[in-house]
């Protein structure tokens, strides 16, 4: 018999800050496990972050897909094209499945999530007092500060650092955060 992912057991995370998030959404089947390990300190990918914000969507119920057979379209294919119904991604859009997310890209993928796409787009709105605000894409400007005002991104003193890049830890406290907002 199979262990279902509630059971699943991640052996690199004790004592990590990261720990009890990854756990949260490992129960509720959001990541997941084949080798025992989260890697909460790697690189967030684009592919596993918006994999990850469509299955904890809370405006449908998160699709379940397997793996692409050979010769069929990649793993994270699927989940794009629900990215784009669900307006995480824009309709036609193809991220790098493999490019690290930066905290920038974290900041327009869970603000879209959240479905606040139309108040981030006036980014003139949003007073950015980060030492480095000039660092942020001016068109991300809106996402950044929405996204710091909801903490689902933390300054580290006083500085956004918006071109650094996301560990898997870090995007799975922003999901949680995000959660926890919708409850």
């Amino acid at each position: 018999m199979t262990p279902s992912y509630k059971d699943q057991k991640f052996t690199d995370l004790d004592g990590h800050p990261a720990r009890e998030a990854v756990e949260l959404l490992a129960r509720s089947g959001i990541v997941n496990t084949a080798d025992g390990k989260y890697r909460p300190d790697d690189a967030v990918t684009q592919a596993e972050l918006i994999t990850m914000l469509v299955k904890s969507s809370v405006w449908m119920p998160a699709p379940v897909y397997r793996e692409g057979a050979a010769g069929q379209e990649p793993w994270y294919q699927q989940y794009y094209k629900m990215a784009a119904r669900l307006g995480i991604i824009q309709a036609g859009e193809n991220p790098d499945p493999d490019l690290p997310v930066t905290r920038e890209v974290l900041a327009r993928l869970t603000i879209h999530a959240m479905n606040l796409y139309k108040a981030a787009v006036l980014s003139d709105i949003y007073k950015l007092d980060f030492k480095d605000a000039g660092d942020i894409t001016d068109y991300l400007r809106g996402h950044v500060a929405l996204a710091a005002g909801f903490g689902l991104i933390e300054p580290v003193d006083g500085q956004l650092k918006p071109k650094a890049t996301v560990t898997r830890g870090e995007a799975a406290q922003s999901l949680v955060k995000i959660l926890q907002s919708n409850s």
